[in-house]
């Protein structure tokens, strides 16, 4: 079979949840899309801001909107798949980028943000204002509880993640794991906690 239609035919699997088909997707484009993600990161910020995690976010934001996905247009996949990493390192060097040259709270490979990143994407960014930070605060504690509630398997992986901000590969180590099923559990994990979270979880990309 040709590649374009096997890509073809997977995407049909992935869009409809398949699960396996979607790794195979994602992996399929992964090395391109590091290298890709490499080339736009200033020489200067290499150290401070790691490429793997935005290839990770970006792999599991495709997994969260594939079902919108159309598998027709399987040549322009790449493209889609390109665009949702851009968008996460364009907002990331803003951040680390932005006026004052300090960046704002949300920096990748960061220590201790994740857990405030993930509150982000599931609520959106909290204002600056006193008032804000405070709910915002209450909202990243909800976050945490709501994490709790989660069965085992999503739990343990978004704890590890977004709690103790170590990379998919370092997770996938410790719990014996595939690459692809740390993946997995991260994007069902924040669409259950989406679930849970209701009305405030309304910002995803």
């Amino acid at each position: 079979m040709p590649e374009h239609e096997l890509l073809k035919s997977q995407l049909e699997l992935a869009v409809h949840g398949d699960l396996d088909a979607l790794v195979a997707v994602l992996f399929l484009h992964r090395d391109r899309l590091e290298r890709l993600v490499l080339r736009q990161i200033p020489v200067s910020l290499r150290r401070r801001l790691d490429a793997e995690d935005i290839i990770q976010e970006a792999c599991i934001r495709a997994a969260n909107h594939i079902s919108g996905f159309n598998p027709e247009d399987e040549k322009h996949f790449f493209a889609w798949l390109a665009t949702i990493a851009q968008n996460l390192l364009r907002d990331a060097l803003r951040r680390h980028l932005g006026p004052g040259g300090s960046g704002g709270k949300l920096q990748f490979a960061q220590a201790g943000e994740s857990s405030v990143m993930l509150f982000d994407e599931l609520v959106g960014d909290p204002q600056a204002s006193p008032s804000a930070q405070i709910a915002a605060d209450e909202g990243i504690e909800r976050v945490r509880a709501a994490i709790e509630t989660l069965p085992e398997k999503y739990r343990e992986v978004l704890s590890l993640v977004y709690v103790k901000n170590m990379s998919a590969v370092a997770v996938a180590e410790q719990l014996q794991l595939k690459e692809s099923a740390v993946y997995m559990r991260v994007a069902r994990g924040k669409e259950m906690l989406r679930d849970r979270l209701g009305s405030q979880s309304n910002f995803f990309l």
